[in-house]
């Protein structure tokens, strides 16, 4: 009895004390005992004091203006939301104009600040790169100025209900006619037409158009040359009153589970008339008399306008990752449940000091950093390509954004899901902006490219290199720069093998360079068994045919394709801490220094990006097959995960604030707001609840519904 007594006097008296005490918020609290200085992140990430200054600018003009709210869209149904996307969509290029923004940096930056989906998104995102990549000098003067006024409106338009990223399999025809010295475009099929391209349904008036090109035969009187899929420059609308041109149907594909500010369209072409000069000329062209000439170097071209997608949807990775761990990290510091010590109720604790809410929120910040670094680099070695500076090849740069698309999409969607349903029930609720952001960047997996299409793309890549580099068949001076540049772990020294890299790894569980080691080690036993499988497998099944072996070797395929993105995020966030911090990777002259804090918290976040892809996933049991993880390694390295994600919750705030997101950029989230109020998300919640439509006074359309089941008996 005396101890239970004792124990009540505790706790009066620890509630006296946090009255006395200044109310701040648990976030504040958790502000004020980070030691990494946000201010000095923030310029990290961003390039610079000037850079951060200057984007807080352009965001913020675009933030302030209301034109721009975002508050109720989620109360909006689809057609509502197209038509106040629209309207936004004009005042946002004007508003560019206006200020004059053409650097593409700041432009993007005014796009997130609106954080709207547009129906031009494709039309800047695709159509003008490739009219800019695709196209002969003369249609480039004609048409591309054009576009970058907005006088015309594109879409990219390829994909058919019958076939998506199979392009070789399109069915959509354009026929060439010596005698009218035009195309003949036309769908064939139901399932040539055209499906889900954004903004065709309503908003283009010209679109950018893949068919077979089908010309006169050369050798069969009255025959036609199928000459595979090609490009085309079509008009859809007339651009004076937007009314689609004989022969083109086209229409809204109807709601999504996201995206629902645009116009995802199908169409369909009833033997249209297009110019021959609308053949895009920076591939192939074909005279008047029908004619056919491949252009030299075309294929680099057509897949430049492709990689400048894939460079975008890798360095804009970490930014939805980003977002979402913001709301989850605020969140999770601000939302109290439990005790420390149960039978003594001083104070709740924050979600985010329980082991396994840390264990499950700090590998997707980790993440996070890592994709942000990753993204720099790829964008740095397609930027070298573009103006034709030595650096990263072509067939380098395409199989590594196929494997990165392909790995990044997938885990950014599982990370999104993963941190919602770590906020719980308002998780669920649309009003903390997870859902919308979630259901958003789910399309981003499927566009461009699925998973199970881009892995063996890169998988077969990195085989030939290691047959090149084992055969002496190619130049050996070539074989290893290549090895190099994709997959250096090929000419790691065969003596320091998966015995040497375990034990490193059990001696330092902590340490990045110790655990990248054992992914490298992982990804050549991968490599040499994917070798033997397939050599196996065509000896075995196709007669010694290695096309067919490869074809039918998709799981093997996959799975090194994933390891070798998981060694290749950690790589780079290994390498972007020890750069701004002066290690082994620094920059050189002009990198900026950092303190001790974020260089100890850049390390943090990628050891806790090592533990967690060692132990978790397909790398335990990889790895302990190969040899390069024992069980007790990984033990270790379980309890060592444990402990950076312990480390990191005291810079966890500082870690989400860096990325400066504005509560426009974060759907206004009711959750993850960052003023710091105390119980500043309960708050949020029913101001926003007040918004619902259903809660207006004047909403009695359910009353007669009502009152026929309740007043049945006075009926």
């Amino acid at each position: 009895a005396s101890k239970s007594v004792e124990t009540a006097e505790k706790q009066k008296q620890a509630r006296k004390q946090r009255q006395r005490q200044p109310k701040m918020s648990a976030l504040e609290k958790a502000r004020s005992a980070a030691k990494v200085p946000v201010a000095e992140l923030t310029s990290l990430l961003y390039g610079g004091d000037a850079v951060v200054a200057r984007r807080r600018e352009v965001m913020g003009a675009f933030e302030k203006d209301p034109t721009f709210s975002t508050v109720d869209r989620v109360f909006l149904n689809h057609s509502k939301r197209y038509e106040a996307s629209i309207a936004k969509c004009a005042a946002f290029h004007l508003k560019c104009e206006d200020m004059h923004l053409t650097d593409p940096t700041e432009l993007r930056w005014a796009n997130d600040a609106i954080d709207e989906i547009l129906p031009t998104d494709v039309h800047v995102a695709m159509f003008i790169p490739a009219l800019e990549h695709q196209t002969s000098p003369e249609q480039k003067a004609k048409w591309l100025p054009l576009a970058k006024r907005f006088q015309i409106l594109g879409a990219y338009v390829q994909t058919e209900l019958g076939h998506g990223s199979n392009v070789r399999g399109l069915e959509t025809t354009c026929t060439y006619d010596p005698n009218s010295d035009a195309f003949i475009l036309h769908s064939p099929t139901v399932s040539s037409t055209k499906w889900w391209p954004g903004g065709l349904g309503k908003t283009a008036t010209h679109c950018v158009l893949h068919a077979r090109l089908l010309l006169p035969s050369s050798t069969e009187p009255g025959g036609q040359e199928d000459k595979g899929v090609h490009a085309f420059f079509v008009q859809l609308r007339d651009v004076e009153t937007h009314m689609t041109l004989p022969g083109v149907t086209t229409g809204d594909i109807g709601p999504k589970v996201g995206f629902n500010s645009i116009d995802n369209g199908w169409a369909r072409f009833d033997r249209v008339k297009v110019p021959r000069e609308n053949l895009l000329g920076a591939v192939a062209k074909v005279d008047r008399d029908g004619s056919y000439t491949r252009i030299p170097g075309g294929d680099k071209r057509m897949y430049g306008a492709m990689l400048d997608v894939r460079a975008n949807i890798v360095s804009g990775a970490s930014k939805a990752l980003a977002k979402a761990c913001t709301i989850a990290v605020r969140y999770s510091i601000n939302r109290k449940q439990g005790y420390a010590n149960p039978s003594e109720e001083f104070e709740e604790l924050s979600v985010l000091d329980h082991p396994t809410q840390q264990l499950a929120v700090m590998p997707w910040l980790g993440l996070c950093y890592a994709l942000h670094f990753t993204g720099l680099r790829f964008r740095a070695e397609y930027e070298k390509f573009l103006r034709g500076e030595a650096g990263a090849s072509l067939s380098f740069l395409h199989a590594e954004s196929s494997c990165l698309k392909a790995f990044i999409t997938q885990r950014v969607n599982d990370g999104i899901e993963a941190l919602r349903k770590l906020c719980g029930g308002h998780g669920y609720s649309q009003l903390s902006g997870l859902p919308e952001l979630s259901a958003n960047y789910l399309a981003i997996a499927t566009l461009e490219g699925t998973q199970q299409v881009l892995e063996p793309q890169f998988a077969k890549y990195v085989l030939k290199l290691a047959a090149d580099l084992e055969s002496g068949r190619a130049d050996p001076a070539k074989a290893r720069a290549a090895a190099l540049e994709a997959a250096p772990y090929l000419l790691d020294d065969p003596t320091q093998g998966p015995a040497e890299a375990a034990q490193a790894l059990e001696a330092s569980p902590e340490d990045p360079a110790a655990q990248l080691r054992c992914l490298g080690v992982r990804c050549r036993d991968l490599v040499r068994g994917c070798a033997r499988s397939v050599a196996q497998r065509a000896a075995r099944d196709f007669g010694g045919d290695a096309r067919q072996a490869l074809a039918q070797s998709g799981v093997a395929l996959g799975r090194l394709a994933r390891a070798h993105a998981e060694w290749v995020l950690l790589r780079d966030l290994l390498r972007g801490g020890e750069a701004v911090a002066g290690g082994p990777s620094a920059g050189g002259p002009g990198q900026p220094a950092v303190s001790p804090p974020v260089r100890a918290a850049l390390a943090d976040l990628a050891s806790v990006l090592g533990l967690h892809l060692l132990t978790s996933g397909e790398g335990p049991g990889q790895l302990l097959r190969v040899g390069a993880l024992t069980p007790a390694a990984l033990g270790r390295c379980e309890l060592a995960l444990e402990r950076v994600c312990h480390r990191l919750r005291s810079e966890a705030a500082a870690l989400v604030d860096a990325w400066d997101l504005s509560p426009a950029q974060l759907g206004h989230s009711a959750i993850g707001a960052g003023d710091g109020k105390a119980l500043e998300y309960a708050d949020r919640l029913l101001e926003y609840a007040g918004r619902e439509p259903l809660n207006s006074p004047d909403f009695k359309a359910h009353l007669p519904a009502i009152f026929k089941l309740t007043h049945r008996a006075k009926m």
